[in-house]
């Protein structure tokens, strides 16, 4: 009688354990899925020894924002470089690098590039929705990027290296310039500029920073630029302008492509700004053929 009252304790014991194994093991997975991934889901992998290496950085079209998320990323032998550990890790989305957690645009543009050439790809990515060239410029992004080139640098110094910065709807203006509207302002009063409003100056002067600031660690590489200035609005010439002059300035900065293309509807564009996979894919052919020129 007793052995077979141990028996019934043992099994109970044994589906007690089982079944709080498997509500864990779903609650994780939820908990997984509103908050994101964790780290531990990527796989640390030896950095390459002589990658090309593609630094992605800019506000919404540069980070984790595809949606709805690329059913297979076709990528198959580059990795990415996570700038808060200084490892590399493999090539799996969402990217360590950027915020949010969907697939970001640079995934197309890597999985065509292995295609084309011989070497190992490392994308570096940094893409924060929402960031203005001058957080990047003078404001706590720069930081980021200061980290991110002296750790890149230490180990990658010879090498083929791109910067592609695709920014620009954060700072688009339709009104007066920051100046004008100060003029305006009552005396003694506090004044809180909006920074979504930059005048061709303004932004041209960021920039200019911006690129100076990467061409000081690595003066052979390629600074690109994307036109990006839409979202459910018309091109801003005012910031193109601005892009267009550094590039006539400088003959290591080249307009890679021009976001402003892409319809602001879907299938291209799932909230009239941010890119679906079809708006993802058409940035990409856009980038591989100013890249092949």
């Amino acid at each position: 009688m007793k052995n077979k009252k141990n028996y019934f304790l043992l099994l109970f014991a044994a589906l007690f354990l089982y079944s709080f194994n498997y509500l864990f093991s779903d609650i994780i997975k939820l908990r997984r899925s509103y908050l994101g991934p964790f780290i531990s889901d990527y796989k640390n992998l030896e950095c390459p020894q002589n990658p090309y290496i593609i630094v992605y950085f800019g506000q919404s079209n540069s980070s984790n924002t595809v949606r709805p998320m690329f059913s297979k990323t076709n990528v198959k032998s580059s990795f990415q470089y996570d700038w808060r550990t200084k490892k590399c890790f493999e090539y799996k989305e969402p990217l360590l690098g950027s915020n949010d957690f969907y697939s970001n645009s640079a995934t197309p543009l890597v999985a065509e590039l292995e295609k084309k050439i011989k070497q190992k790809i490392l994308l570096v990515p940094l893409g924060v929705p929402g960031s203005s060239v001058l957080d990047w410029s003078y404001g706590n992004l720069s930081k980021l990027i200061d980290y991110s080139l002296i750790n890149i640098r230490k180990q990658y110094i010879k090498n083929k290296i791109i910067f592609i910065f695709i920014q620009g709807e954060k700072d688009i203006d339709t009104k007066k310039s920051e100046l004008e509207k100060l003029k305006e302002f009552k005396r003694f009063y506090h004044y809180y500029p909006q920074r979504n409003e930059l005048s061709y100056e303004t932004y041209g002067l960021a920039l200019s920073n911006l690129y100076e600031k990467v061409n000081r660690n690595f003066p052979d590489a390629i600074f690109g630029i994307i036109h990006s200035t839409r979202c459910n609005s018309e091109k801003y010439n005012p910031i193109r302008n601005a892009q267009l002059n550094l590039a006539k300035k400088f003959e290591n900065v080249k307009i890679l492509g021009d976001l402003d293309l892409i319809p602001i509807i879907k299938p291209y564009r799932y909230n009239g700004c941010r890119l679906s996979p079809k708006g993802a894919k058409a940035l990409s052919k856009m980038i591989l053929s100013s890249l092949n020129k």
